[in-house]
C-alpha cells in the first residue's frame, strides 16, 4: 500500500457532526499515531492504547476541540472500525 492509499482513506474518514460541528477525535488519534511512529514508539502494525498515545491525542485535541467536545481518546479507537484500514482486536483480559 502506498502513502496515497492512506491519504485517501484519511480524507474519507466518517467524522461525527452530530453536535453542529465536526468532532476532532478520529483526526487527533490519527495524528497521535503518526507522532508515535515518527518517534519510533510504534514500530509495527499494532496500536496499543497506552499513556504516550493518550498524551499525544490530548495535545492535538486541545488545539482542535470546540464547544462541549470531551477529551476521550478511547472513542475513536472503537469508532474507527468503520474505516477499512482500522481493525480492532480487543485484548481478552479486558472483555467482559
Amino acid at each position: 500500500m502506498t502513502v496515497q492509499y492512506y491519504v485517501e482513506k484519511f480524507q474519507s474518514l466518517k467524522l461525527d457532526k452530530s453536535s453542529g460541528h465536526t468532532k476532532p477525535h478520529k483526526v487527533c488519534l490519527m495524528l497521535a499515531i503518526i507522532d508515535l511512529i515518527e518517534q519510533g514508539t510504534i514500530t509495527h502494525n499494532q496500536i496499543q492504547y497506552v499513556e504516550q498515545l493518550k498524551s499525544s491525542f490530548t495535545h492535538y485535541f486541545n488545539q482542535l476541540k470546540q464547544g462541549n467536545d470531551k477529551d476521550t481518546p478511547f472513542l475513536p479507537f472503537y469508532h474507527l472500525q468503520s474505516s477499512p484500514f482500522w481493525h480492532l482486536n480487543i485484548n481478552s483480559e479486558y472483555q467482559q
